[in-house]
């Protein structure tokens, strides 16, 4: 396949942002980097590394850029990068509150 310039500069400005783990395999010479980049484009939350990613499948043309859309509908809601099911969330809405008991001056005040 044959590389534009702006391709090759896009392939080299990705792998300066990507983590160092990830580097030997974000070569020009690695016939699968577009498998990995999609890979590293779905894991990281780094914005400018997924620009990046995105602008250089958008130049590849072809069926790329409908490789980033997401597959996996999320089935809840995430805090901090962890999902928390739907199932667990309808729990604790429908669980009643139980108020504490008050009292004052050892007597319990009633409701």
């Amino acid at each position: 396949m044959m590389y534009s310039k702006a391709i090759i500069d896009l392939i080299r400005e990705t792998r300066r942002r990507v983590s160092s783990e990830k580097k030997p395999s974000i070569k020009l010479a690695n016939p699968e980097v577009f498998d990995e980049l999609n890979e590293i484009y779905h894991h990281t939350s780094d914005a400018i590394l997924k620009a990046l990613v995105k602008e250089l499948f958008h130049l590849m043309g072809g069926d790329w850029p409908e490789k980033l859309k997401p597959t996996v509908q999320s089935s809840g809601r995430f805090y901090r990068g962890v999902e928390i099911p739907v199932a667990d969330l309808k729990e604790k809405v429908q669980a009643p509150k139980q108020l504490p008991k008050r009292i004052y001056r050892g007597q319990a005040i009633p409701d």
